[in-house]
């Protein structure tokens, strides 16, 4: 069975990550830049706070925790087109060698490459008009693209039920998925709590992984009851590479001139609950590697 790993998340992904992409796009033309390294992070930009302005929760690996500040390395993948990828040679339903699966992910990748042009009619438009018409040819696409996706989805969900099987994964996907990291920085607030996800590792009297009492659990737990447990923690605790989930209070709206209105006075939310989901491998006085801010 083919690898159809790639679509289960598309809807979400393309239908924020492509629309950013045109914003991204025509606010400004961007330049091609080398490669770099895949775990080296970007430190976000106002655009980027914007785009995560109203979520509540936001999951990622500490950087650093300087007093009430902390920083945080997120994860946002997109999509690209697979350079590997090759079309089905057969494209008539009545000629032999027809593959329905095949040709479906073709149509999808045609949509795609249609809307990277559209895209790209957006970045060169001369003036609003043309960028307007360009924008929503784009849209459209993306509208079309999502139906086919979705349609593709219940057809290949329908056929895992039928067979009791997991797909296997295969190189002719048109799409890859690619991964690209942020750092944000957030202010905890005065009244955040720290707390964890696993037990404290320690060792018993006789030098042997300690293990915990239900009633110990349960003083660890303190007043908190939720389900998977949490546990007390200390702020020493969110030593970079920390895994974490940050629960955050978005920013009260407060009305601005409209001078003052853009993407570099952006409101930042801030932490309400900073939640350890998994030890660190670093030591406290270690960092990730993270780039240098821009001159």
């Amino acid at each position: 069975m083919r690898h159809f790993g790639w679509v289960f998340g598309f809807t979400g992904v393309l239908a924020i990550l492509l629309a950013l992409d045109v914003a991204d796009a025509v606010a400004q033309k961007k330049k091609a830049e080398p490669k770099k390294n895949k775990n080296v992070a970007d430190l976000a930009t106002p655009a980027d706070y914007k785009l995560i302005q109203n979520k509540k929760e936001l999951v990622g690996s500490l950087v650093a925790v300087n007093g009430s500040t902390v920083t945080i390395k997120v994860d946002f993948p997109h999509v690209e087109n697979n350079p590997k990828y090759k079309a089905p040679k057969v494209t008539n339903p009545k000629a032999s060698g027809y593959n329905a699966q095949a040709n479906q992910e073709y149509q999808l990748w045609r949509t795609y490459q249609d809307m990277k042009v559209q895209q790209q009619l957006a970045m060169n438009a001369k003036n609003p008009q043309e960028r307007q018409r360009a924008l929503q040819r784009y849209y459209q696409d993306m509208a079309r693209f999502q139906q086919q996706q979705q349609q593709q989805y219940k057809k290949m969900m329908t056929q895992v039920n039928k067979t009791n099987k997991t797909a296997t994964g295969g190189a002719n996907d048109p799409f890859v998925v690619v991964h690209a990291y942020k750092e944000f920085e957030f202010e905890m607030e005065m009244k955040a709590a720290v707390k964890k996800m696993y037990l404290p590792f320690e060792f018993d009297d006789t030098g042997n992984p300690k293990k915990y009492t239900d009633k110990e659990k349960a003083d660890l737990r303190g007043d908190d009851k939720s389900n998977p447990p949490r546990y007390m923690a200390k702020m020493d605790e969110a030593t970079p590479g920390t895994e974490a989930k940050l629960f955050l209070t978005p920013p009260k709206k407060v009305e601005k001139p409209k001078e003052e209105d853009g993407v570099g006075n952006i409101e930042r939310a801030t932490i309400n609950l900073l939640l350890l989901t998994k030890e660190g491998t670093m030591s406290a006085g270690e960092a990730p590697k993270r780039k240098k801010d821009k001159k």
